[in-house]
């Protein structure tokens, strides 16, 4: 409904939309994190905890997703992948979650935390920092898209600018980080 507000023509339901994807990121990549790790948990029932904390803030997300898929006039690809990148980016830092609350120490929460912010924030940080660094006359780009923050203002242009390979590399990282975690709770056990 906030999108309406803002605007009438497809520009301004861009930057409504891109707002409140990044507010839905904050929320998944920052602020999940910083509740999860400020809580006591049985280590043992950490990854399966953050496992069901994953599933349900995605599938909340649900309802936010799909009738910007209106408003914003993107395809069902489009919104598939905007859907995908939410996904796939929050279970790699799921899995940051999982591993910092296993081993339970402050040092351990500080550190996965720092990593969430880092898997977030990182990658746009280091390419701001280096663009700045460039004569006036050269052009910059960065080639690798680590960040759900590029990936996500790439894929709600209008027409979206993405291949979605990278999305699919980031889910491949994010699922050996968990079999790795479960295998690794196997052998503790």
């Amino acid at each position: 409904m906030s999108n309406w507000l803002v605007g009438t023509s497809i520009d301004h339901y861009i930057h409504a939309t891109r707002w409140l994807l990044f507010a839905c990121m904050f929320g998944l990549m920052i602020m999940w994190p910083a509740m999860r790790l400020s809580q006591e948990i049985d280590p043992r029932l950490a990854p399966s905890q953050i496992l069901w904390d994953w599933f349900s803030l995605n599938l909340a997300f649900q309802v936010v997703i799909w009738p910007m898929k209106v408003s914003a006039q993107w395809n069902t690809a489009q919104t598939l992948w905007l859907d995908a990148v939410m996904a796939v980016w929050s279970l790699l830092v799921g899995v940051v979650l999982a591993w910092a609350m296993r081993r339970g120490t402050g040092r351990d929460r500080i550190a996965g935390m720092v990593i969430c912010v880092l898997i977030c924030f990182g990658e746009p940080a280091i390419a701001a920092l280096l663009s700045m660094t460039q004569n006036a006359g050269n052009t910059w780009h960065w080639p690798i898209l680590l960040s759900p923050i590029e990936t996500l203002i790439l894929l709600t242009a209008n027409p979206p600018m993405v291949a979605p390979i990278h999305i699919l590399g980031i889910a491949m990282l994010a699922m050996a980080g968990w079999l790795t975690l479960g295998a690794s709770l196997r052998h503790a056990d």
